[in-house]
């Protein structure tokens, strides 16, 4: 069910995740952040036969202590 979605592109398979799309409604300002949300595309992709690279983390995440 992927192979067509996949064909659109990862800028617009996360744009449809974070405004919405037909019945899908919008996630963004959720419970998850952009890079939650990118990650999740990027993995469902690749499970499905595509071969995206893993979103970078934002800097502010990337610096903060653990």
């Amino acid at each position: 069910a992927w192979a067509p979605r996949i064909k659109t592109g990862y800028e617009a398979l996360l744009n449809s995740v974070l405004k919405g799309k037909g019945a899908m409604a919008a996630q963004a300002g959720g419970d998850f952040t952009e890079y939650e949300l990118a990650r999740a595309v990027v993995y469902l992709v690749n499970k499905s036969g595509g071969s995206l690279p893993e979103p970078q983390a934002p800097a502010a995440a990337a610096s903060a202590p653990n």
